[in-house]
């Protein structure tokens, strides 16, 4: 911005600029230039102050930073906070128990599938309120799954053109908008017969396969807000007002 600010600047001056200068096209668009960098200028340096998230996300990174013994880059971690996840990828750490995006993973879908159910049953989410995750919100005409596609991406694409196996094990409602639907249109609806089966799969699915070393949550999380951690197996190591991080109870003094 400042860069395109500078060269607009030089544009216009010139040996000739006074003539008719301040009824010309080129005085408003620098004045308009003005008006936009001095409003992204102050908006970026009060960004922080005003963005308690922001901050609690910079407060979170400085305890990773500084505390290399309990954050170990070959050690599990337990997140769905995509910007903090962001952060430990770029920092090289690369064992997650899950992935918060199933565009940033090569893993197979039966994979994420465990991956989802071990992470949930973590954090203490019931067979009702695993449904509730995954259920189909009708909005107007259209139906938003935004936990599926973050997931399973477009596995369960579903409009007049395409669906999940060419299925119509849909409610009435779902199928009359399905219909309706082009297929220039991206609409991730979850058929009756998936949620029942991944259901079933969570409530099999007793005993834990992995217990990571790091929990982060986030307060703010549809997901993670309502988690209830076994504190016989995890101890509280660090909290702020939007994000707690637990770790094994094996790394606790």
């Amino acid at each position: 911005g400042l860069f395109f600010f500078i060269i607009a600047m030089l544009k216009i001056i010139n040996f000739n600029f006074l003539r008719s200068f301040f009824l010309s096209g080129e005085f408003f668009i620098i004045i308009l230039i003005t008006i936009l960098f001095f409003h992204n200028f102050f908006n970026y340096t009060h960004y922080e102050k005003s963005k308690k998230t922001r901050l609690d996300e910079k407060n979170l990174i400085v305890k990773i930073e500084n505390d290399q013994q309990l954050f170990n880059k070959n050690d599990e971690i337990l997140l769905f906070d995509t910007n903090i996840f962001t952060y430990l990828t770029i920092k090289d750490f690369k064992n997650f128990t899950i992935v918060p995006n199933t565009f940033w993973t090569s893993r197979n879908f039966n994979i994420v599938e465990n991956n989802i159910i071990n992470s949930f049953n973590i954090l203490g989410i019931d067979k009702n309120e695993f449904i509730n995750i995954f259920k189909n919100e009708h909005i107007g005409n259209r139906i938003i799954n935004n936990h599926a596609v973050k997931y399973f991406g477009f596995k369960y694409l579903a409009n007049n053109n395409i669906n999940f196996n060419d299925t119509d094990n849909y409610t009435k409602k779902e199928n009359e908008i399905i219909s309706l639907t082009s297929p220039f249109v991206t609409q991730i609806i979850m058929p009756q017969g998936e949620l029942l089966r991944i259901k079933n799969r969570f409530i099999k699915k007793k005993n834990k396969i992995t217990k990571p070393k790091i929990i982060i949550l986030n307060n703010n999380s549809e997901i993670t807000k309502k988690h209830r951690i076994n504190m016989s197996e995890y101890c509280l190591s660090y909290a702020n007002d939007t994000f707690i991080v637990y770790k094994n109870i094996l790394y606790c003094k």
